[in-house]
């Protein structure tokens, strides 16, 4: 991979945007809840489905998916993906019965997972060495700040158009980012060398060399308790509090997060190492949530509460996706240890809505109370345990 002396900044800005159409794959969902309660008439559980179904593809091949992105090109996998995804969002924004729109959300998984691989691939590669730190710290904000746009245009397009009409817009969305970045991207050789198919075995192979590497799964195996309380709290949260105060919060809620990444994240990882951030990260999100307990009832002080858990929880993000190259020095395990972080992800995000809605049917405010702070207490178990291996083994 090239490495630029100079940073080609908009088309940095335009894979940044890119980042933000996968992510509204799941915001769409997710701001639009409300809504599509009254549209199909499901269980709760089943309606979280229409959020996750749409990471289980990432959850099956996210390890792989690099691989396969690679040997095709980055840029046409990258506009493939957009193009694809625009036109599922097209079909579904007509609102097809729940099986077929669960089929499509799944078929979307493929389109997300390819545009979140490729996208920060050709981030750090249109970057300078001084300023690939600040490129991906920037594209690590890609879905909070999806999140709150979401939160934001959400209720006008919902109230004129519906929630098709919200669907929509994000494939137009979709189209118009593919269409800059055909204009943008340089285009690569025209022909590529063929590549030896990827058996069973070797599938098998390279998932078992990453998981049993404390160095190659810290990332990811870390990164998935986030990812489980990140979308699951931005989607069920702003149902403790009335209908005039949700979209404020939605919106509130992953700017805050975002902030606190960007500000508070990067001091702390100038001074200490970045598993210990995430770990403090992980430890901040586990007492926050506590004041939840005694402030449910108390709308003003509840949001306060779920605002302050969710800004000091993204401190997370920024050590884990520091942690990438401070604990993989060689470029390819580097890659490898992003394609775990990008399966874990999706494992967090498929896994974490449905259990949350689980855990509030069953024992409200405390169900989601419990659930923030057992996956705090694994975040900080799982990254002792593996800074106790990476004491006992050498680098590889």
């Amino acid at each position: 991979m090239s490495h630029p002396t100079k940073s080609n900044i908009p088309l940095i800005l335009a894979l940044w945007l890119a980042g933000l159409g996968a992510a509204a794959q799941f915001g769409k969902i997710a701001v639009a809840m409300p809504a599509l309660r009254e549209t199909y008439a499901v269980s709760e559980v089943a309606l979280g489905f229409l959020m996750s179904s749409l990471g289980m593809v990432g959850l099956l091949f996210g390890v792989v998916g690099g691989v396969v992105v690679d040997r095709l090109g980055l840029r046409k996998m990258l506009l493939l993906g957009l193009i694809a995804g625009g036109c599922l969002s097209l079909v579904e924004g007509f609102m097809p019965a729940y099986p077929v729109m669960i089929a499509l959300r799944f078929i979307e998984g493929f389109a997300h997972l390819v545009i979140v691989i490729a996208a920060p691939v050709l981030v750090a590669s249109s970057a300078s060495d001084r300023l690939r730190p600040a490129a991906m710290a920037l594209w690590s904000s890609f879905f909070g700040v999806a999140y709150m746009a979401i939160a934001l245009v959400a209720p006008p397009l919902i109230d004129g158009f519906g929630v098709g009409g919200l669907i929509r817009a994000h494939g137009l969305y979709l189209f118009v980012i593919a269409g800059i970045l055909v204009l943008m991207l340089p285009k690569g050789p025209r022909t590529r060398p063929v590549a030896k198919a990827m058996s069973l075995s070797d599938w098998v192979g390279v998932h078992r060399r990453i998981y049993s590497s404390p160095y190659l799964s810290a990332s990811g195996l870390g990164f998935v308790w986030y990812a489980m309380m990140y979308v699951a709290l931005l989607t069920y949260l702003p149902d403790f509090v009335s209908a005039a105060q949700r979209s404020w919060m939605s919106a509130v809620m992953p700017l805050s997060s975002i902030a606190v990444s960007l500000t508070f994240g990067i001091f702390l990882l100038q001074r200490v190492s970045s598993i210990r951030v995430v770990k403090l990260g992980f430890a901040f999100s586990g007492l926050t949530a506590l004041g939840l307990l005694v402030t449910v009832g108390n709308e003003g002080q509840f949001m306060i509460a779920a605002i302050v858990m969710m800004a000091l929880a993204g401190i997370i993000a920024s050590g884990s996706f520091a942690s990438l190259a401070e604990l993989n020095s060689d470029p390819q395990d580097r890659a490898h240890a992003t394609g775990a972080l990008a399966q874990m992800g999706n494992v967090g995000t498929t896994t974490g809505a449905p259990i949350l809605a689980a855990l509030i049917g069953g024992f409200g405010i405390w169900g989601l109370v419990c659930f923030v702070v057992l996956l705090s207490l694994l975040g900080i178990c799982i990254h002792t345990v593996l800074g106790a291996r990476r004491r006992e083994l050498p680098i590889t």
